[in-house]
């Protein structure tokens, strides 16, 4: 009776300790919280919709097809940022973003912020 009173409560533990830990991962096939997943809308002069795929991937469309890419993209929530790595030549552009309600500013370091609302 004891060996079986024992049994149960180290399941009960185990079962405890993995909720916990499955709870508490970020994941890093999901959003994870990743506020950017969406598409977005270029507002003012910003004529591209960009989308923001929770598996890490992202498509832009611009004014004309010419100006159309995809790829991959990585966040630094904790910093703001956010790396696009565009597949068809590799070229990487690092944003530092903000979000306010739906809308969404990306700014390069050297400048040019590029504005979109929610879609």
């Amino acid at each position: 009776m004891r060996k079986v009173f024992k049994l149960a409560v180290l399941t009960a533990v185990c079962l405890l300790i993995m909720g916990v830990f499955i709870g508490c991962s970020g994941g890093e096939g999901g959003s994870g919280g990743n506020e950017l997943v969406g598409t977005w809308e270029g507002t003012g002069d910003e004529g591209a919709t960009i989308t923001f795929k929770s598996n890490g991937k992202f498509s832009e469309k611009g004014v004309t097809k010419d100006a159309d890419m995809s790829g991959t993209y990585t966040i630094d929530e904790a910093n703001k940022k956010v790396v696009c790595k565009e597949e068809e030549y590799g070229l990487a552009f690092e944003y530092n973003y903000t979000i306010s309600g739906d809308d969404l500013t990306l700014q390069m370091d050297i400048g040019f912020p590029r504005t979109f609302k929610k879609k």
